[in-house]
Formats: structure tokens, sequence, C-alpha cells
């Protein structure tokens, strides 16, 4: 299960529905991951102010750091669905290279749904 920003700011302020979505998803057997660029949106660079986050992020089962092929096929999902979001695009093409079975928890349905259209085994819920 990947986390978008919003989906990560839910939960580390432990309010929204990301947060039982989560839960339900944890208890079902499914691992959580963060886009190490979804950090850019979702942190200030204060520790303070990063507080909440950063103790969700460290709890979290993976930071996934995106390579050349991540960047290459976001640079087409951004172009294809002009959407002009980097991190949008970057979080797509993680799940459409996941292997196996992904969902998308996100407060953006509309633009990643648009990008991960085709990825069969890619599922976006919005929160």
């Amino acid at each position: 299960m990947l986390l978008d920003s919003g989906a990560v700011s839910q939960v580390a302020q432990n309010r929204g529905k990301a947060v039982v979505l989560v839960r339900t998803l944890v208890d079902r057997g499914w691992s959580l991951a963060v886009p190490a660029v979804v950090l850019v949106e979702c942190l200030t660079g204060d520790p303070g102010r990063d507080a909440n986050s950063n103790r969700f992020v460290r709890a979290v089962d993976n930071v996934v750091v995106s390579d050349e092929q991540d960047a290459r096929l976001a640079a087409g999902l951004r172009y294809k669905t002009h959407n002009p979001s980097v991190v949008d695009a970057l979080v797509s093409a993680g799940a459409r290279r996941t292997p196996g079975a992904c969902i998308i928890l996100t407060t953006d349905p509309d633009d990643l749904t648009r990008q991960v259209r085709g990825a069969s085994h890619v599922r976006v819920i919005p929160c």
C-alpha cells in the first residue's frame, strides 16, 4: 500500500479516513510504503512541525526511492494525463511497477486514477 502526501498527513495527525483505512489494511496483512518524493510535500524541514509525520514515516515498512525507470515512466504519465504534479506521477509509476496488488491511499483520487488507468493490479482509494 502506497500513501500520498495527503494520506501521510492525515495519518500523522491522527485524523481523517486514512487512519481507519491504514489500520484496516495493515490488520489484513498489507505493508505500508511511502515514496520518498512524497516527503517533499508533507514535511517542512522543521523537526518540531514535522514530529508527527516523522514518527509515522519511521513506522512504515518501506520508504521507496525512485530510480531512472520510475522517472521515465512518471514523465510519460505526466505528459499523457496533463497532470503537472511530479509527486503524483512518481507515486503512480511506483504503483504500476509494484509486483502484485497495490493500493494507493490518496486525497487526490482523480489525478492518480487517470495515471494508473490500465494497471489492473493498482487500486486507488480516496481518503
